[in-house]
């Protein structure tokens, strides 16, 4: 299912939030995650499927 990349990103930020007390490793992977999708994706209303781009950070992270 495609979905806007800004309502991505909104969602990683809030999951990000409560996280940052609970599981900070998992909150700093969403951070980097969003931060990704902002520089891949500058228009943010394209919709993309959001299992897919995951993955595509992913592989991103392995080269790095």
């Amino acid at each position: 299912m495609e979905t806007r990349v800004s309502l991505l990103i909104k969602s990683h930020l809030n999951d990000a939030m409560i996280e940052m007390s609970i599981n900070q490793d998992q909150a700093q992977e969403r951070l980097e995650f969003v931060k990704w999708m902002v520089h891949m994706f500058p228009d943010t209303n394209v919709r993309v499927d959001a299992d897919v781009v995951y993955k595509q950070f992913q592989l991103k992270k392995q080269y790095v």
